[in-house]
């Protein structure tokens, strides 16, 4: 007979979940194995909060900012600092603005430092959290878990759709889906 507590940490799923508002996505989000450690973005907590009071195993991190996501949440995410089974973002398009915001600041439009800037700093949280679905040196690892809003993409005349993407600005809400299983 095997002791399963001497086998190492197995490694864990990373998975986006993207629609529309309504589509269920936080409560998909949050039926994973628990106990949940989660960011939540969203000002609607009436969906989380009935979750919360039905008796899941979940503990919230609400960032007041995007800084504050990235020490608190994604660094100590990235180190196997929580003791949980799964990690949640909720929404990866909501940290987004967030992070947008604290870069633009009080300029009047982005420049494409700033741009490069967005870019970097979500392809590193993301990069981070998802790398945690894997054990090292012993220490646990995650499921992780994110959603997006979601928006169209027409073609020139506005008319043809030409795809579904990530509700996030410039270039990474193309290459969001690539980060997972």
């Amino acid at each position: 007979m095997v002791n399963r507590d001497s086998l190492p940490d197995q490694p864990k799923e990373s998975l986006l979940y993207k629609g529309p508002s309504g589509s269920r996505k936080t409560p998909n989000a949050f039926s994973w194995p628990e106990p949940i450690f989660g960011a939540y973005f969203d000002k609607n907590r009436k969906n989380i909060d009935a979750m919360i009071r039905s008796g899941k195993d979940i503990t919230l991190f609400i960032p007041d900012s995007y800084a504050e996501f990235n020490t608190e949440f994604v660094s100590k995410v990235y180190q196997r600092e929580f003791d949980c089974e799964t990690i949640v973002v909720d929404t990866i398009d909501f940290a987004s603005a967030m992070l947008l915001k604290e870069i633009q600041g009080g300029k009047a439009r982005m420049v494409q430092q700033d741009w490069g800037k967005l870019l970097n700093d979500l392809r590193e949280a993301v990069y981070r959290l998802t790398s945690s679905t894997a054990s090292v040196e012993g220490k646990r690892s995650y499921n992780v878990i994110f959603t997006a809003h979601t928006m169209d993409v027409l073609g020139d005349d506005g008319g043809v759709l030409l795809k579904t993407v990530p509700k996030i600005g410039g270039q990474f809400k193309d290459e969001l889906e690539d980060y997972f299983d």
